[in-house]
This record gives structure tokens, sequence and C-alpha cells, in this order.
């Protein structure tokens, strides 16, 4: 988590992200929504949030974005 949050990415598996927050955890802002990456303070887990305009790109971020934290 801290490696993501020292250097967030600006893509990841074809998404590219317009811009970031690292003020709660690492936000990652999208054209048509966003995706936000949170350790947990109570579990040694990360929690990974998101928002989008459409049911299926929704489905869509949090597959890749799992995918991504899997990976790193």
């Amino acid at each position: 988590m801290e490696a993501l949050a020292g250097n967030p990415p600006k893509e990841f598996d074809g998404l590219k992200f317009l811009s970031s927050n690292l003020l709660d955890g690492c936000k990652l802002y999208l054209p048509d929504g966003w995706v936000m990456f949170r350790a947990s303070g109570t579990e040694p887990i990360v929690r990974i949030y998101a928002e989008a305009n459409d049911p299926n790109r929704l489905q869509e971020i949090l597959n890749k974005a799992v995918r991504y934290a899997n990976n790193a």
C-alpha cells in the first residue's frame, strides 16, 4: 500500500487515470468514475472501492483493480 501511495500509477490494465488523491488511501480518477485502494486500520487487508456511470463498467474497473492489487 505504501508503494501505491508513494507512486500512484498513471494507468494499469488499460485503465488510464486523470489524477489521484492520497488523502484517505489512494483514489484514482478515471474519465467515467474512480477506484480507491484503502488499507484497513484494523485488519491486514486492502479494501477496494469504485464508482462508475454504468454497472458493467463498474465491474470491469473492480476486476482490474483486484487483479492489480493481487499482483502488487
